[in-house]
């Protein structure tokens, strides 16, 4: 049987972090949410796993959000978001001066953001990349405005006022999948060379 809060602040701060996680919303630690969901913890997994859904902590700590089995849509936007976030880090990386790579907490730590709509516009993009971005149904600047705009709902991205967007911590869900995408590069070809 689960646990009602007695108090109607609590009651309200349960709705809310439900309502959140339910919406697909990653919380990490600077979201209002956070340290109720963490201090709940017990409480609002026993409630989510009532509807077949699982709350999960990232192993690095400070994120809390909802896995569930995925829809054939679910999986394609999924993929959508992936792909944007590894084709930006690449991007960013090329533009480096000292051609290093971009670590996960300088894309965070940026403040100030990035121009990813300009940064990753169908005509600045190479091939490949617009190859990789077609097979994933994102044909149009207005498809890759549409995902960005998802990915700021479900809190991997800030859009901030100069409409610049920034990284939020989240984002490292999706940086484990770009650092295994990434690895397939160098991956030894029968007859020993190098692709």
């Amino acid at each position: 049987m689960l646990r009602l809060f007695d108090d109607e602040g609590e009651r309200k701060e349960f709705r809310i972090a439900i309502w959140n996680l339910l919406r697909g919303h990653n919380i990490i630690q600077t979201d209002v949410e956070f340290p109720f969901i963490q201090e709940n913890h017990e409480l609002i997994e026993e409630y989510l796993d009532l509807m077949g859904l699982s709350l999960t902590s990232h192993p690095m700590g400070g994120l809390y959000y909802l896995q569930k089995e995925g829809s054939q849509e679910e999986s394609r936007l999924s993929a959508q978001m992936c792909l944007i976030f590894f084709i930006a880090v690449q991007k960013i990386s090329d533009s480096l001066e000292d051609s290093d790579t971009v670590s996960i907490f300088d894309l965070i730590n940026k403040y100030d953001g990035y121009e990813l709509e300009t940064l990753l516009s169908l005509g600045g993009l190479d091939p490949t990349q617009i190859n990789a971005f077609r097979d994933v149904n994102i044909n149009t600047n207005e498809d890759l405005e549409k995902i960005l705009k998802t990915m700021t709902r479900v809190r991997f991205l800030e859009k901030l006022d100069d409409s610049n967007y920034r990284f939020r911590r989240s984002i490292i869900r999706l940086s484990e999948v770009a650092n295994s995408l990434h690895s397939y590069e160098h991956i030894q070809i029968e007859g020993g060379e190098e692709e």
